[in-house]
């Protein structure tokens, strides 16, 4: 897919909804996955809690590399990562 160089990026806007749900849904998944790996399901409810932080933390990572520190790095650099 080709930009043309003088194409304006705007950031994606997420509803907290969606955010809450993605977010839930990596931890409860996740969770269940790890529980499993621990020795069994008693131990999803601590395995999801565990996971709420990564997946809720990756979420707030996105936005900040997407608003700031996208717009100011060189374009060239991009290019290279693609």
């Amino acid at each position: 897919m080709t930009r043309s160089p003088d194409a304006v990026w705007l950031p994606g806007q997420e509803s907290l909804r969606a955010t809450l749900l993605r977010n839930g849904a990596i931890a409860l998944i996740g969770g269940a996955i790890f529980a499993r790996w621990l020795g069994g399901i008693s131990h999803w409810p601590i395995a999801t809690s565990l996971l709420l932080w990564p997946s809720s933390g990756g979420h707030w990572v996105e936005p900040w590399f997407i608003r700031y520190l996208r717009p100011r790095g060189r374009s060239s650099f991009y290019t290279a990562l693609r």
